[in-house]
């Protein structure tokens, strides 16, 4: 009989330590999962932010034009229904024309208008200014088509740009590629912030950062011109530097998630 006690004491031993062995286990893998939490939803997480795109129109009222790439995750559906347009004079629709790529909006004279824009993915945007950007893009003559925001959203060539110290990042510019056509415009990117334009006319803008000379498809020369423009005078495009690094840049970029402001200047 006392083997028989001997051993039953010696298996209860055996198994409390077991279990004091399993509750250190389960505590020790319940403190690893709490860890892993804190890494995806705490500090550590990456918050993706949304850019603010905003338009100002110093000038008389306007009509905004707006075309988003075939790849542009922001879409003209994401601004035709249920009034997104946030402006200062009331919220509206951007309602598609005659060219089924391209929206408009109306803004009035001192007015600010905020276009939504989609996270997390690339957005590739146009804005003019003019009718003709709908119908008749390179204008009358050759070098009168309208003056063009172009803005790119998360990515793309953006890192490559001045400015984008950590990537994803944005990238906008003024092209006057198809020609200028008031009214002129400037952007600002809030990081900085950094000043594009404003263009000063059909000629002169060979020193204006941030702006695509009229037919300078590449900053520094005219290759493949548009709308008819002559390719082989280029004294309009920046001077110096390379087409991949001018001494004055055609583009800038900022960090995904901040500000950029078109403004529509009086004539």
């Amino acid at each position: 009989m006392s083997r028989l006690i001997k051993s039953r004491d010696y298996l209860m031993k055996c198994l409390g330590f077991l279990l004091i062995l399993g509750f250190i286990s389960l505590g020790a893998i319940g403190g690893c999962n709490n860890n892993g939490g804190d890494a995806n939803n705490g500090e550590d997480a990456v918050e993706v932010v949304s850019t603010i795109l905003n338009i100002i129109n110093e000038g008389d009222a306007t009509t905004v034009f707006a075309q988003p790439s075939e790849d542009s995750c922001t879409t003209i559906s994401d601004w035709s229904t249920n009034s997104p347009i946030s402006c200062t004079s009331g919220d509206t629709n951007c309602t598609v024309t005659i060219n089924a790529t391209i929206c408009s909006f109306p803004i009035a004279k001192d007015d600010t208008c905020t276009l939504p824009l989609k996270s997390g993915c690339l957005s590739d945007i146009k804005l003019a200014f003019n009718s003709e950007y709908v119908t008749n893009p390179c204008g009358a003559t050759p070098g009168t088509g309208p003056s063009v925001a172009e803005i790119v959203i998360g990515g793309g060539n953006c890192s490559k740009k001045p400015g984008c110290d950590t990537p994803p990042c944005d990238c906008a510019d003024i092209s006057l590629v198809q020609g200028y056509k008031l009214p002129n415009i400037s952007m600002v990117l809030s990081d900085g912030p950094t000043t594009l334009g404003p263009t000063v006319g059909a000629t002169g803008n060979q020193n204006v950062f941030g702006v695509y000379p009229v037919g300078c498809t590449n900053c520094l020369n005219r290759a493949g011109c548009p709308c008819g423009i002559d390719c082989g005078d280029t004294s309009q495009c920046h001077q110096g530097g390379t087409p991949d690094d001018p001494d004055i840049p055609c583009q800038a970029s900022q960090p995904t998630g901040g500000t950029i402001t078109i403004n529509i200047l009086a004539n």
